[in-house]
């Protein structure tokens, strides 16, 4: 079965670099699962609660690069770091690289498995809670201090988003 997104947006497949040759550049992989409940007052679709939440994450994702020398966020589905959207049926190379972000999913990571094995959750659609998984590649492993400001962020994101 083939995603939706596939040749769509700019960080999906296919590729125009050699993925294995495009990992090998990093030694470490940093990978955050988190479910957030999905609000029943309010009247939104999973996928909207998903881009909702999505928008947020995104944004805390890119900005702790900066504190974190030779990683590359990897975000939850597709990249949607221009607005407007840029996709593939309008332009025929991302307008802006420097801001393109990949998922573990595009770059052929099995997140279903990596949910299991590390996790031990089962990857679920459901109508009670939207599944996050999202991270870096990382050159060189991180402090406990970069772990623990990292992870303050991020649950202050959660904790906002709800």
């Amino acid at each position: 079965m083939q995603c939706k997104n596939y040749d769509v947006h700019f960080s999906c497949p296919h590729h125009e670099f050699n993925i294995p040759d495009y990992l090998h550049q990093y030694q470490y992989a940093l990978i955050v699962s988190h479910a957030i409940p999905i609000d029943q007052a309010r009247p939104m679709t999973l996928d909207d609660t998903f881009y909702f939440h999505k928008k947020h994450l995104d944004r805390v994702l890119v900005h702790h690069e900066s504190d974190m020398p030779g990683s590359m966020a990897i975000l939850p589905g597709p990249c949607q770091n221009c607005q407007p959207a840029c996709e593939t049926s309008h332009f025929t190379v991302c307008p802006n690289p420097d801001l393109l972000r990949y998922s573990y999913e595009s770059l052929g990571f099995d997140v279903s498995t990596i949910l299991k094995v590390y996790f031990d959750k089962e990857l679920t659609f459901s109508n009670d809670q939207v599944q996050f998984v999202y991270g870096y590649l990382l050159q060189s492993p991180l402090s406990q201090q970069q772990l623990a400001d990292l992870k303050g962020q991020l649950n202050g994101e959660q904790t906002n988003d709800q």
